[in-house]
């Protein structure tokens, strides 16, 4: 009996697409590293020092998505000072965009020094372990075959070194990705820190607008967030005042599970923030407590101390 030989026809037009889809990732890939390698080139923020490029993601069954380097400093400057900085740095780099859904659009400068020194003031040491929050910002690169998606991170070690000085690490990664990616997963909306933004912005807004009116009067709050707290009748949003009767608290407790914050409303500090008040562009500070004298939007889980 013969053997059968049976021959399996596959469509030129297949085959086209699956090399010119392979060619295309692979030119995809190429762009993307050599998009990183010209980042790597340009001369880092000051004080920073650079690692190798390697790659990113992998080993299996985590796929490779691009490649990646570190940037490490220590330093006894402002948290504004290093910001304004590394977010100098951050733009040649082509990552302004706070949003990792729209990374090809730009954040104005003071919303994104608001939220770096928000974000990396907002946590301390506790009982000697380290604490880090990390900043993000994103990019896009389109190439003739394909885009690359940048992502720099950069975080601050908070615990104070051996000789109690406040010298205090910065670290910081930069990547590019090719193909789809979804860099923040975690991403949503319609949450509390939406509803403390909002928050944020009605009270600087007006303190912006009315530089004559007292910051902490009790009924100026009460007139600013009136609309507010009818239209979000479901979430509670109370007045704490100090021992002299000002407004520098609000304890905002939302629905949905969520845990009830304590968040500061103290007027707003641009030489702690670095920038000029926008009347704008506010951002959330996390920490463990409320300390007195907390800037402008800085937030902690729980009820506001009372006097």
């Amino acid at each position: 009996m013969k053997a059968r030989t049976i021959l399996i026809v596959v469509p030129l037009a297949l085959l086209m697409y699956i090399y010119s889809s392979q060619t295309w990732k692979d030119s995809a890939k190429d762009a993307t590293h050599k998009t990183i390698e010209q980042m790597h080139s340009l001369a880092p923020a000051p004080g920073y020092t650079l690692g190798e490029i390697g790659i990113q993601g992998g080993p299996a069954p985590f796929p490779k998505t691009g490649k990646t380097f570190t940037a490490r400093k220590t330093s006894s400057s402002s948290i504004a000072k290093e910001c304004k900085a590394f977010i100098a740095y951050a733009r040649q780099l082509g990552t302004s965009s706070l949003s990792d859904e729209t990374p090809s659009k730009s954040s104005p400068n003071e919303h994104l020094q608001i939220t770096c020194v928000a974000t990396l003031s907002g946590l301390s040491a506790i009982d000697d372990v380290r604490v880090s929050s990390t900043f993000n910002l994103y990019g896009f690169v389109q190439h003739e075959n394909g885009k690359s998606t940048l992502k720099v991170d950069l975080n601050r070690e908070t615990i104070t070194p051996v000789n109690k000085r406040s010298n205090f690490t910065y670290n910081a990664n930069i990547s590019a990705y090719y193909g789809e990616i979804d860099l923040d997963p975690n991403t949503e909306t319609g949450t509390p820190a939406d509803e403390r933004l909002t928050i944020l912005d009605l009270i600087g807004n007006y303190r912006v607008t009315h530089p004559q009116a007292d910051p902490y009067d009790p009924a100026i709050i009460d007139g600013i967030l009136k609309k507010f707290r009818a239209s979000e009748s479901k979430i509670s949003v109370k007045n704490i005042a100090d021992a002299s009767g000002q407004v520098t608290r609000l304890h905002v407790r939302p629905t949905g599970g969520y845990l009830p914050f304590c968040m500061s409303v103290r007027k707003f500090n641009p030489a702690y923030f670095g920038t000029p008040d926008p009347g704008r562009y506010y951002a959330i500070g996390y920490g463990e407590k409320l300390s007195d004298d907390a800037e402008y939007g800085a937030s902690a889980t729980g009820d506001c101390p009372t006097n």
